[in-house]
Order: structure tokens, then C-alpha cells, then sequence
């Protein structure tokens, strides 16, 4: 009876889950951000107006905006874990798409698949943070 009650204990393990949600969170918004950095060199660099700036921006808030709702329910059928990696694999090929880019509409691919790959990760985020942060303690989580 007291393994029993031993495995019942809760484990430390959610902290290490808080802390990789947290760090995923901020590159998350590193990777989002950063691109608002490189802007004025890709204007001077490749001669781009706002109209091609603003193609860039609208192709990654488009594809976070059509993916977000979908991935998430897919994340509540097929489980926050798996999704969660295969948004940071879609996610990590946009950014490398990103360095590829020969011109501006490959850069709006790799915008859009950015986005795609950050849609639902918060979706996700929360979902594991419900799993495994008990309520008592999720406010200060």
C-alpha cells in the first residue's frame, strides 16, 4: 500500500513542462518579432516599397489567422504533445525557408509557413498547462 500511495505523489516534473511552455512561449515571440528588425534591410537591400513589407506581414497574420482555430481543435482530438512538435518542426522550417529566400515571394512563403507553424502553439500551451500545472498553483504558474 505505500508504493501505491508513493506514485500517487505528485512529481516535480511540471516545473521542467512550465519552464520548456515558457521558453517555447519566448521564441515563439523572438522568432515573430525578429522580423520587424530586418525590415529596413530588406528595404534597402532589395528595393522593397511597404506595398511588398505589407505582403510579408499579411501573409504570416493570414496563415496564424486560418490555421489557429483548426490546429487547436486537431490538438484537442490528436493530443497537445504531438501537435505542439509538429507546429515547432512547420514552424522551424519557415524559419529556415526565411535564410533560403532568393526573392520576395519565396520570403512570403516562408512567412506564411511561419505563421502556419506558430498558429496553435498556444492553443497547445494551454492545453498542456491544464494537464499538468494543478489549479491550485496555475495562477502563479
Amino acid at each position: 500500500m505505500a508504493d501505491a500511495k508513493q506514485s500517487d505523489r505528485p512529481t516535480q516534473y511540471r516545473w521542467t513542462v512550465l519552464a520548456l511552455g515558457c521558453g517555447t512561449s519566448w521564441m515563439l515571440y523572438l522568432h515573430r518579432y525578429m522580423f520587424a528588425l530586418i525590415k529596413p534591410s530588406l528595404k534597402q537591400q532589395w528595393g522593397l516599397g511597404t506595398d511588398e513589407l505589407g505582403y510579408l506581414d499579411s501573409a504570416f497574420s493570414l496563415c496564424y489567422l486560418i490555421f489557429q482555430v483548426p490546429l487547436g481543435a486537431l490538438a484537442d482530438v490528436a493530443g497537445a504533445h504531438l501537435i505542439l512538435t509538429l507546429l515547432i518542426l512547420i514552424w522551424s522550417v519557415g524559419l529556415g525557408l526565411h535564410a533560403w529566400a532568393p526573392s520576395v515571394k519565396a520570403l512570403g512563403l516562408a512567412r506564411a509557413v511561419l505563421g502556419a507553424g506558430q498558429s496553435a502553439v498556444f492553443a497547445c500551451l494551454s492545453r498542456i498547462s491544464r494537464t499538468w500545472i494543478p489549479a491550485d498553483v496555475r495562477t502563479s504558474a
